[in-house]
């Protein structure tokens, strides 16, 4: 795994370092987690917006009922869709 989704867990989790799912709020455990790239989730894709992968602000932590959700069909995923609605009009203002 990246260290850079290391360090982005390490900056978000809470004293017990677990985080809450972005989208459903369900707990996830560091240690079970942490190490799953099934949990990192990138608003913008990769695919689409290579020089924004590795953008904090572009990544959000979900478990990975709802990652698989927004991948297959971004509407479900109302918090995920939100954000990405936002950091697309940013991105075609040239904000980002």
């Amino acid at each position: 795994m990246h260290k850079f989704f290391y360090v982005l867990w390490k900056k978000r989790e809470d004293k017990y370092g677990n985080i809450q799912c972005f989208e459903c709020n369900r707990s996830l455990k560091r240690e079970d987690n942490i190490f799953n790239s099934s949990v990192y989730s990138h608003i913008l894709s990769k695919s689409e917006y290579p020089k924004y992968a590795l953008k904090e602000w572009n990544l959000v932590i979900c478990c990975s009922d709802c990652h698989f959700l927004y991948t297959n069909n971004k509407e479900m995923a109302k918090k995920q869709y939100a954000l990405y609605l936002e950091l697309l009009e940013k991105h075609k203002n040239n904000e980002l």
